[in-house]
């Protein structure tokens, strides 16, 4: 693989985990307006995440891919039921397991 192409694989893959921490602000926040944004944002991280996992010979090294599905899942369901509680949910459990990743 060509040495810049890795470069911006890597610079790709951060970004994926900065949106996917502000995710896990807004979701512990509980504003309902904020459901649709965060579900195309988070829409946005899993491809990003999925393009750039062949830079890994363990795809769960980062644990961005679990971080992902659950922003992605709890954004979809708060945004499909109007729930705050599965917002503040998801958020836990994102926060919890970024915490758990340090």
């Amino acid at each position: 693989m060509n040495v810049n192409r890795v470069g911006v694989k890597r610079k790709l893959r951060y970004s994926a985990h900065a949106v996917i921490f502000a995710n896990t602000c807004l979701l512990l926040k509980g504003d309902i307006d904020m459901a649709l944004p965060i579900l195309i944002t988070s829409m946005i991280a899993s491809k990003i995440v999925s393009e750039t996992n062949d830079m890994y010979e363990d795809k769960n090294a980062d644990g961005a891919a679990f971080k992902a599905f659950i922003s992605l899942s709890s954004s979809a369901l708060a945004f499909s039921f109007g729930s705050t509680g599965m917002h503040r949910f998801g958020g836990t459990i994102l926060l919890v397991s970024q915490f758990m990743a340090l």
